[in-house]
C-alpha cells in the first residue's frame, strides 16, 4: 500500500523538483519508505507502506535493464500465481514483491496486462523504450487516482492534494460537482470535483506518448449485468461461497499482521468468520459509542466467540469525534458529507496500533443487495406512476427534454413524468437535497443536476437486467466507488492501515452481477445468497437481526456548540463569499434550534463543503495543511 505521484513531459523539462512536495502530503499513505525515479522525460515517485516483502519491495521497481518502472498504490491479491505462471515462461524475479509481477506481465501483454490482476490498485508504469507513460485504476475503483495536464505536462497522484504543489496554485471545484455534491452527498463520475483534473475512472487504463492521452475501459460490470449462467438457489449459494471463501484467503496474504473490523453485522461478520477458519485467532475490532442508541456490542462480541477471532470492542464518547472533522475534510480529499466518515477514521486509528491491514465487509450491500431501496419495487401506487407505466418512450423522453432541469420547480417536477418508475423510485431514495432549502440557498443547483435524468443516464448502460440489478448496478459503479470506497480510503490512509474488501473480489462481483435479482432478494428481506452462505458461519441471532449500520448521533452533534459555532459562520463563509450560497436564507433557519435539526443533514453537508473549501480553493499555506495531512 502506499501513495504514488508522477509527471512526464516530451515538449519541456519535468518540474521534477516539485515531486518531493507533491509527496511530502501523502507521507500518511507511505510512512515506512519513500523511492522516486526521474529521467529526461519522467519523474516517478511513491511513499510506501509495507506489507509484502518488507526488505525487497522498495519502489519504484524496474526491469533487468531498467527500461520499465513500476509504481503501485494497492496489492495484488493474486500475484504468488502469476509470479509462478511468468517464471515458467523464462522472467527472472529479483524480489518477492507483489510490484515486481506488474513489470514482468507488462513485458509479456503490453498495457492490456491490467486484465490479469486480481487486486486493488492504481499503477503507474513508464516505457522509457516506447516513451509512453500507462496509468491503470482497479476495476470497483478501490484505490484512486487522479491525473491533469498542464502545459504539456502530464501530472497523476493518489490524491488531489498533491496538485496543489504541482500546479502552484489554489484548486477551482466545477459548479456542476458542487450541484451533485449538494444532490448527492458526494461528487459522482458524472463530474470532475475539480475543474481541469481527473480521475481515472475504475477499470479505466491511460496512455500517454505526448499526444493527447489515451483512455480506454478494460473491464466493465454490464458485461455481467444478467449474464450469469442459469443456476437453481442450491448452486447459486454453493458457488457464492467458494468465491467468498478464496477472495478471503487470497487477502490474507501478508508479511505484518492482519486483523478484521467486525461490527457484528451479516457482511463484517461472514468475513471474519471466513478469515478465522484461515488464520485462527486473528484480531477483530469493533466500536460503539458510549450512551448511544444503537450499541452492537453484543452482536460482535457473539460472532467472535463463535469463530475465535481476539475481540476488541473500542468505546469512545460520540462528541470526542468532532475534534477530528477539519482533519478529516482535509483527508477526504473531495467533499463528502456522510458523517459515517468519523467512526471509520477512529476505528481505522485504533486498529492500525495492533495490525496494518483490515479485512472489512464493505461491498456487501451493493453486490448482494442490502439497501432499502433494493427491496423497495418501482412504485405504482399514484395516478403519476400510472402515467408513467403506460407512456410510450418516444413521449416520456420528449417530456422530460421539454420539462427539464433547466426550467422552474414546478416544471422540473413535471419531467419526472419522461422518466421511468424504475428511476423515480431509485431516485427517492439517493436524493439527499433538502429541496426547499436548496432552491432559497443555491438555487442554481438543481439547475446544474437532476437526480432522474443522473439515474437514467446510468441505468441506460445496462439493459439486460431486472429492477433490481440495475439498481445494484448503480450503486457498484457510483455510489461504491465515489462514496463509500472514497471514504474508506482516506480514512485508513489517513493513519496508515490498509483496508482490504473481500467482497468485491472481482470474481464475486461478475457472478453476482449475473444472478438474477429474485435471487438476491425478496419483498422485505436482502441478501439472500450472503445469509445462506453465512448460515453455515455464524450463529442464528446474527443472520436474523435487523440492519443498523453505524448509526451515527448526527442530531445530537448538530447541537453540539462547535458544529453550532461551524454553522453559525456559514452564511459568511467561503461558500458565501464565492456566491455559491445565499447568505440570508441560511440565516433565518440557523436562528432556530428546531429549524436546525429539522434541516440538520442538508446543514451537515453545507458544513463539510465550507471546510472542503477553504482546505482546497487556495494555495497551500505555509505549512499549515501539509501539517494537516499528517
Amino acid at each position: 500500500m502506499c501513495g504514488i505521484a508522477g509527471m512526464v513531459s516530451f515538449t519541456s523539462p519535468v518540474p521534477r523538483e516539485r515531486l518531493d512536495s507533491m509527496l511530502e502530503l501523502i507521507v500518511h499513505r507511505g510512512p515506512d519508505d519513500a523511492g522516486r525515479y526521474d529521467d529526461e522525460h519522467c519523474s516517478l515517485g511513491m511513499r510506501r507502506l509495507s506489507i509484502i516483502d518488507l526488505g525487497g519491495g522498495h519502489q519504484p521497481i524496474g526491469n533487468e535493464d531498467g527500461s520499465l518502472q513500476v509504481v503501485l498504490n494497492g496489492e495484488i491479491y493474486n500475484y504468488i500465481e502469476l509470479r509462478e505462471e511468468l517464471r515458467s515462461r523464462g522472467h527472472v524475479f529479483a524480489t518477492n514483491s507483489d510490484t515486481e509481477v506488474i513489470v514482468h506481465l507488462y513485458e509479456e501483454l503490453g498495457a492490456d496486462f491490467v486484465g490479469r490482476l486480481n487486486g486493488m490498485f492504481a499503477i503507474g508504469l513508464w516505457d522509457t523504450r516506447r516513451g509512453e507513460l500507462v496509468l491503470a485504476r482497479d476495476p470497483l475503483g478501490i484505490k484512486p487516482l487522479y491525473w491533469c495536464r498542464r502545459e504539456g505536462v502530464l501530472f497523476f497522484a493518489s490524491e488531489l492534494k498533491c496538485f496543489l504543489p504541482a500546479l502552484g496554485t489554489g484548486l477551482r471545484p466545477g459548479k456542476a460537482a458542487l450541484a451533485a455534491y449538494l444532490h448527492l452527498g458526494y461528487v459522482p463520475r458524472a463530474a470532475q470535483p475539480v475543474e481541469g483534473i481527473e480521475r481515472l475512472l475504475p477499470g479505466r487504463v491511460l496512455r500517454f506518448d505526448g499526444s493527447e492521452p489515451r483512455v480506454r475501459r478494460y473491464w466493465s460490470l454490464e458485461e455481467h449485468v444478467g449474464a450469469g449462467e442459469p443456476l437453481d438457489g442450491r448452486d447459486a449459494v454453493e458457488r457464492a461461497g467458494e468465491l467468498l471463501d478464496d477472495a478471503v484467503r487470497i487477502r490474507l496474504r501478508s508479511d505484518v499482521p492482519v486483523g478484521t473490523f467486525l461490527s457484528g453485522g451479516l457482511d463484517s461478520s461472514t468475513v471474519t468468520a471466513l478469515a478465522a477458519r484461515h488464520l485462527p485467532r486473528i484480531s477483530s475490532f469493533g466500536i460503539t459509542f458510549r450512551g448511544h442508541f444503537v450499541d452492537e456490542t453484543p452482536y460482535a462480541e457473539a460472532v467472535a466467540a463463535h469463530v475465535g477471532s481476539q475481540h476488541r470492542q473500542i468505546t469512545i464518547e460520540a462528541d470526542e469525534l468532532l475534534e477530528h472533522l477539519d482533519r478529516l475534510a482535509w483527508h477526504l480529499d473531495e467533499p463528502n458529507w456522510d458523517p459515517a466518515m468519523l467512526p471509520s477514521y477512529i476505528i481505522c486509528r485504533e486498529a492500525r496500533r495492533s495490525v496494518k491491514v483490515a479485512l472489512s465487509g464493505i461491498g456487501g450491500d451493493e453486490i448482494f443487495g442490502g439497501y432499502h431501496r433494493h427491496l423497495d419495487p418501482p412504485p405504482l401506487d399514484t395516478a403519476a406512476c400510472w402515467l408513467r407505466a403506460v407512456m410510450p418512450g418516444p413521449l416520456k423522453r420528449f417530456v422530460a427534454a421539454a420539462f427539464g432541469r433547466r426550467r422552474s420547480g414546478r416544471a422540473r417536477r413535471f419531467s419526472r413524468l419522461g422518466y421511468d418508475n424504475n428511476v423515480i423510485g431509485l431516485a427517492y431514495w439517493v436524493d439527499q437535497a433538502d429541496a426547499a432549502l436548496l432552491e432559497r440557498v443555491a438555487p442554481w443547483a438543481p439547475e446544474l443536476f437532476d437526480v432522474p435524468e443522473w439515474i437514467e443516464s446510468v441505468m441506460a448502460e445496462t439493459r439486460r437486467g431486472d429492477w433490481v440489478n440495475s439498481r445494484l448496478y448503480y450503486d457498484a459503479t457510483n455510489y461504491l466507488p465515489d462514496q463509500i470506497l472514497a471514504m474508506t480510503d482516506r480514512a485508513s490512509m489517513a493513519v496508515s492501515l490498509e483496508v482490504r474488501v473481500p467482497l468485491l473480489d472481482r470474481r464475486l462481483v461478475e457472478f453476482m452481477s449475473g444472478l438474477p435479482g429474485r435471487m438476491k432478494v425478496r419483498p422485505g428481506e436482502g441478501k439472500l445468497v450472503l445469509k445462506e452462505v453465512a448460515r453455515r458461519l455464524l450463529p442464528s441471532e446474527v443472520l436474523e437481526r435487523r440492519k443498523l449500520g453505524f448509526g451515527v448521533p448526527v442530531r445530537r452533534w448538530i447541537l453540539d456548540g462547535r458544529i453550532q459555532e461551524l454553522m453559525r459562520s456559514l452564511p459568511r463563509g467561503r461558500l458565501a463569499e464565492e456566491g455559491l450560497i445565499e447568505g440570508a436564507p441560511l440565516e433565518a433557519v440557523l436562528g432556530s434550534e428546531a429549524l436546525t435539526v429539522h434541516h440538520g443533514a442538508f446543514l451537515w453537508g453545507l458544513m463539510m463543503l465550507e471546510l472542503w473549501y477553504r482546505h482546497y480553493t487556495k494555495p497551500l499555506g505555509a505549512g499549515a495543511r501539509a501539517e494537516n495531512g499528517r
